[in-house]
């Protein structure tokens, strides 16, 4: 059928079809690059395309560590991981097998790191930061295939550690600052560009835009405590628009997560429950409304109040959300309940990715791939850790030090056919009922 046929026109008016082409269920296959935290600058932990999730295989492991990795970034045929200890390690994406490793001594003494941020790869380089707040608070740039080291800037740090640098336009973005604070960096030369404010929190890493750079932290150590959205200007570093939370409830100084970026000028948070045993209270997921114009001033749209926890993901409109172990997938606009899901094998726990048929998620022992349309599990597999998506490529940096790298192929066109159908039915049932409530 040629699709500039007046039959094909009428088929592409069709329901059916829509689906198919605007809901994402055309058969692309998940192969973006996975260059920082969650993916992209947005960090919404979304690849676009479908993967055939029940057909995914193990293709390489590879055992680094005795202990935990930390997280990753993959990209120019490269898995770039937190570990062991304070290493920064690449490993070849379609083998495993050994590219390099960044060896560095734990300690507080000079020549000696406290912490790493994990990696993010752009442009042929991994960038990330050591932490000691002395001589090797520096913020790095290694060639990605070798892992020389191209330049190393300093910057103000106290014993911080932070999620993988941000890439946007040539330009890289870390938390940082001795009393907190955001820096921009050259990609290429490492050299300063500005330094903005943000409170002195770490465990974040900003969210990027055409305009803005997005963080949310706590205000700083002076009571009262109150949550701070801020909207920073690309140009320079300054704050365009700040929204103050003051139902923000102090949870220490690590932030554990990072704005995410809707598509319809609104940017997503989580407020984490309370670390002290004598002062309980539940987590928060936050929108924010970020449309900024003559009429419009950025502030809070919505806040919903029950034990969320970690980093949203978002795809197509849902919002994907660890809410007291189960996952919940929510309207993005209004931050109704779609459905939820609990695994079989405990609490959820860390990241999530989205397709545009499966989401990625993980318990303490298990990693599952959960179907868009029917809401089980395709796929399972008994380990657990960070997780990326590349290549259609499932790689998760295990929580037993070892590194995986599973297969997740491409699907048929009539498997993605009847999901694209019963998606479809899914959701025109959900609005009938919310139209009878």
């Amino acid at each position: 059928m040629s699709v500039g046929s007046n039959s094909g026109r009428r088929w592409c008016v069709s329901t059916f079809c829509m689906l198919l082409s605007v809901g994402g269920w055309a058969a692309t296959p998940a192969r973006a690059e996975w260059g920082t935290y969650q993916g992209d600058a947005g960090h919404t932990g979304y690849v676009p395309g479908s993967v055939q999730a029940s057909q995914a295989s193990l293709r390489w492991s590879n055992p680094l560590s005795t202990t935990a990795l930390g997280g990753l970034s993959v990209g120019g045929n490269g898995v770039y991981v937190q570990g062991p200890g304070r290493n920064i390690t690449a490993v070849n994406e379609q083998t495993g097998s050994p590219l390099w490793s960044n060896p560095y001594t734990f300690g507080v003494g000079r020549g000696q790191v406290w912490s790493t941020s994990a990696p993010a790869y752009a442009n042929g380089m991994v960038y990330y930061q050591t932490d000691n707040e002395g001589d090797v608070s520096l913020f790095r740039g290694v060639n990605a295939a070798t892992g020389a080291q191209v330049f190393a800037t300093p910057y103000g740090a106290q014993w911080e550690t932070y999620l993988n640098p941000t890439s946007y336009n040539g330009t890289i973005y870390t938390g940082g600052g001795t009393y907190g604070g955001i820096y921009a960096y050259n990609a290429t030369s490492g050299a300063q560009k500005w330094f903005g404010y943000v409170g002195q929190y770490d465990g974040w890493t900003p969210a990027l835009d055409g305009k803005y750079a997005y963080s949310f932290t706590g205000s700083g150590s002076t009571t009262p405590i109150y949550g701070e959205f801020r909207m920073i200007n690309l140009a320079n570093g300054t704050t365009t628009y700040l929204v103050t939370d003051t139902s923000f409830k102090w949870n220490g100084y690590t932030m554990y997560s990072a704005v995410v970026l809707g598509a319809r000028n609104h940017a997503f948070a989580i407020g984490l429950s309370s670390i002290s045993p004598n002062n309980p209270f539940s987590g928060r997921l936050i929108s924010f409304s970020t449309q900024a114009d003559a009429t419009h001033t950025p502030h809070i749209a919505w806040t919903l109040t029950d034990h969320y926890t970690g980093q949203p993901t978002l795809a197509n409109g849902v919002l994907y959300a660890n809410d007291g172990g189960s996952l919940v997938a929510l309207d993005e606009l209004t931050g109704d309940t779609l459905w939820s899901w609990t695994a079989p094998t405990g609490a959820l726990t860390g990241t999530m990715i989205a397709t545009d048929n499966v989401l990625f998620a993980s318990t303490g022992t298990s990693t599952y791939a959960v179907d868009l349309s029917t809401h089980v599990p395709d796929w399972s597999y008994g380990v657990s850790g960070k997780l990326a998506l590349s290549d259609n490529t499932l790689f998760v940096a295990g929580a037993d030090g070892t590194l995986y790298a599973f297969s997740v192929p491409e699907p048929s066109t009539v498997s993605l056919a009847a999901a694209a159908i019963t998606l479809f039915i899914g959701r025109r049932g959900h609005r009938r009922q919310t139209r009878r409530n």
